[in-house]
């Protein structure tokens, strides 16, 4: 629900759009988003490796435009990475960007110093592209987003993360270091 309340108060032509939500009869929620053809930046990437430096910047700017959108009406996203980045296909083969998964989305006002409250989540996102003050239990920030966006630009052109961790086995699992 918060989601779809969060998506449905943001109108903007790069962010998915929440057709409808609510409860149904036996308590469960529903949430109807508009339908999209194209796929992820993310499997756009897996393919082709790096892009084209004009495309990249083009997309890249769609995405700075519904942050923007997001930011005013003091949304922060949370988890901005290629796979909640939607490539679509328009009329014409002509190329639009909608950010998707605003579900880590938290509206902004209440802003902590030092460490998150008793009981919150101290971390959400995927640690690839979490900006430095969330991986340290500060609360995230537009510019948070900001952070997670130049990771994302940096990929799309280079074709690789800016920071790469080191493998460490420890017994039978695997830990990113």
């Amino acid at each position: 629900m918060r989601e779809a309340q969060t998506l449905s108060s943001l109108k903007h032509p790069a962010i998915i759009d929440i057709v409808g939500f609510g409860p149904l009869n036996d308590g469960r929620q529903y949430m109807v988003m508009e339908f999209l053809e194209g796929r992820t930046l993310e499997a756009e990437m897996l393919e082709t490796g790096r892009m084209y430096t004009d495309r990249a910047l083009k997309l890249a700017d769609e995405v700075l435009d519904a942050l923007t959108a997001a930011h005013s009406v003091d949304v922060i996203h949370r988890d901005l990475k290629p796979s909640n980045v939607f490539i679509c296909k328009g009329a014409g083969g002509r190329e639009f960007v909608k950010l998707l998964d605003f579900g880590l989305a938290k509206q902004q006002p209440v802003a902590l110093v030092g460490s998150a409250p008793v009981g919150a989540s101290v971390l959400a996102g995927t640690p690839e592209y979490v900006a430095p003050e969330q991986a340290t239990g500060h609360a995230a920030s537009k510019q948070s987003d900001l952070y997670s966006f130049g990771i994302m630009l940096f990929e799309m052109v280079t074709g690789e993360l800016p920071f790469k961790g080191d493998e460490k086995l420890s017994g039978d699992d695997r830990i990113r270091g």
